[in-house]
This record gives structure tokens, C-alpha cells and sequence, in this order.
């Protein structure tokens, strides 16, 4: 089966949470795992199949759905991954979830830290070590592609990074999501994403909190639960390859459990949200723009002699 639907990013914009919600419902097969990233040739470190044929046994036990998807978090930023969708599937729909670029990058320092991209634990020094990470250096070893998603300076840029989608994809195949509506009207923006998808819409109510921050507490056990050892790895890769078996097997589920606390980040400083903001405002101008929304209220935390030149 060969998917029609894609969620391309942009990362820590709920993309996990809407992604759960749609392979709930009866009309809509969703690839697990989640994120194969299998058009992001620039990300081969994020990649969860290695042929085409790896990666549409993803979508082999679709039957009758209409809308068959995935959704990998980077192709938005890939500078490859919108090129080969368009070339795999012209017809695809694509869905874009957006944030505020303070937000985003913060939360996206987190995520790299649970994950082991990141060792940096202060935001603000990982921040600044943006340029060294374009050289590749100031890079943990165990980080996926850290030269690329460790960029915190531009990873953020969804104005540029939507206006690539849109000189790709007629509008009419293209959706795009603000994180702030997501979270304050779940219904409402619920059904605008089944209208688009041309999907029955169920009245769904109820939308539990999904994919909520969290830290581990033993280093020693999230390098082995993030980055398990290959001679755990291979056998049931090999395993599922040869039974055709989609489902994940989770046998690190309890380890990470065990190992998880689940928490809110510390508030980041006025001077650093300046800085972020600063930095992306010419960015965040022209992502309102493109999708016709206000977008004023992302740059509150300016100086007031910059509000004004903004207004």
C-alpha cells in the first residue's frame, strides 16, 4: 500500500499526539513506527527503513483504509525529504504543525537531551553552539545527525521551511496546523483535519495528553534504551523483517518507564527569549504572511522599539 498522507513537522508541535488520534480512527492506517524518515536523505541517522520496500512493508497491513500516512517530524526541515514525496507521490496531502520558534527550540532541547542527541544540558550554551554543530563539532557521539537537527538557530525557521512545501505542492493538498489552537480547541481543530482528509467525522471529544515533557534519571540506562546495542537490534530486526511484523515489539518500554520522570521545564530567561526571537523574527513575518494569521502575539517578549517596527 502506498501512503497518501504525510504529517512532515514541524517537531514538538503535537505531531505524536494528532498522530495517535488518527490511527484511532477506522478510516486512517498510520505507520508505526512513527517517524520512518524515509525521504529525508540528509537525515540517514533518523532512518527507520532502508529501501522502498522496507518502507512500504510499513503500510502492508492497510486494508481499506482512505488515508494511509506517517508522519516523520524532520521532513519539513529536510532539504531532500519534500523533493522525494513530491517525486513518490504528487497527489500526497501533506499536514504542517506549527509553533512558536521559543517554544519549539526549547522543547526540541529537551527531546535531544531524553533521546542522547544532546549533551549540552544548559539551553542557552547548546544554543550557542549552533555554528560549531553546522561544522560538525561540539556533537556527543551517540547523537543522530547532530550537524543537522542540533542546529537550534534553524531548525525553527518554518516560514522558509513552509514556503519550500508550498512551491512543491498545490495549496489544496496542503494543511497546516498552529500548535495554540491545537491545544486550546482540540475538537474544533480535530474535525478541520478530517475535513480536509475528507474522513467521516466520528465527534470525537476526548483528547488525552500525549508525549508530555520528560528527563531520565540514569544516563547509564537511557544510552542503553536510546541507543540499544546492536547485537540486541539485529535479531529482531531480522526477526520482523522475515515475518513481515509491523508492530513494535517495546521490549525497552519498561526499562524507560523505570527510568522516566516526567516534569515541567524550568521557565527560560527574558534575555534568552529576546535572543530567540530576535533571531527569527524576520522568519516569523513571513510564516504570517504565508498562512494569513497574526502572528504579533509570538513577538511579545521584544524590546518595545522593536514592537513597534514590527507592528
Amino acid at each position: 500500500m502506498k501512503p497518501n498522507f504525510f504529517i512532515v513537522g514541524a517537531p514538538k508541535c503535537g505531531t505524536t499526539a494528532l498522530a495517535q488520534y488518527l490511527s484511532e480512527h477506522p478510516q486512517v492506517f498510520m505507520a508505526d513506527p512513527k517517524e520512518p524518515h524515509f525521504f529525508a536523505d540528509d537525515l540517514p541517522g533518523h532512518h527507520k527503513a532502508i529501501n522502498q520496500k522496507d518502507y512500504l512493508r510499513l503500510f502492508s497491513h492497510a486494508r481499506e483504509q482512505k488515508i494511509v500516512g506517517e508522519a516523520s517530524v524532520w521532513y519539513l526541515y529536510s532539504d531532500s525529504a519534500l523533493k522525494n514525496i513530491k517525486c513518490f507521490n504528487p497527489q500526497a496531502k501533506l499536514l504542517v504543525m506549527l509553533r512558536n520558534p521559543v517554544e519549539l527550540v526549547y522543547s526540541m532541547h529537551s527531546q535531544h537531551l531524553y533521546t542522547r542527541n544532546e549533551h549540552e544540558q544548559d539551553f542557552a550554551e547548546a544554543w550557542f553552539l549552533s555554528e560549531k554543530r553546522r561544522q560538525g563539532k561540539a556533537i556527543i557521539s551517540t547523537a543522530q545527525d547532530g550537524h543537522k537537527v542540533l542546529q537550534y538557530d534553524e531548525i525553527a525557521r518554518l516560514g522558509e521551511q513552509l514556503e519550500r512545501l508550498l512551491k512543491l505542492f498545490p495549496r489544496q493538498q496542503v494543511m497546516w496546523i498552529f500548535f495554540d489552537d491545537f491545544k486550546t480547541k482540540p475538537v474544533e481543530t480535530y474535525k478541520q483535519v478530517m475535513q480536509f482528509l475528507a474522513i467521516e467525522d466520528l465527534n470525537r471529544k476526548s483528547f488525552p495528553r500525549i508525549n508530555s515533557n520528560k528527563r531520565q534519571k540514569y544516563p547509564w540506562l537511557a544510552n542503553f534504551t536510546e541507543r540499544p546495542p546492536q547485537w540486541l537490534v539485529w535479531p529482531l530486526q531480522e526477526l520482523k523483517r522475515r515475518f513481515n511484523i509491523q508492530q513494535r515489539f517495546n521490549l525497552l518500554k519498561p526499562l524507560r518507564q523505570i527510568n522516566d520522570v516526567v516534569e515541567n521545564r524550568p521557565a527560560l530567561s527574558p534575555e534568552m527569549t529576546q535572543i530567540i526571537l530576535q533571531h527569527y523574527r524576520d522568519d516569523i513575518l513571513k510564516l504570517a504572511q504565508l498562512t494569513g494569521r497574526n502572528l504579533d502575539h509570538w513577538l511579545y517578549d521584544l524590546e518595545p522599539q522593536e514592537k513597534e517596527l514590527i507592528c
